[in-house]
């Protein structure tokens, strides 16, 4: 077996759940389009005015509205209409 039948792929899932992220004292509400193992997909919110070299915390509030996700997590890429985590 090649290590490129070794390696582990990843897919997006689409997941529709509260989603903030926070830098510092800052944060934006966003709408999460989806989620991997490796990062998260958002569309970018209205007043993006964040310190790209700054990590952020990504938190998204699950169904039951007790529990969320937090990860550290990092801008990878950026496009008009999404930003890469």
């Amino acid at each position: 077996m090649s290590n490129h039948d070794e390696r582990r792929r990843f897919q997006r899932i689409a997941f529709d759940a509260p989603t903030e992220l926070r830098q510092g004292d800052r944060l934006w509400p966003v709408t999460l389009l989806d989620l991997s193992l490796k990062g998260l997909l958002i569309q970018p919110p209205e007043s993006w005015d964040a310190d790209l070299t700054q990590d952020f915390d990504a938190l998204i509030h699950l169904n039951d509205g007790q529990t969320q996700v937090c990860m550290q997590v990092e801008l990878r890429h950026e496009e008009p209409d999404r930003l890469g985590f």
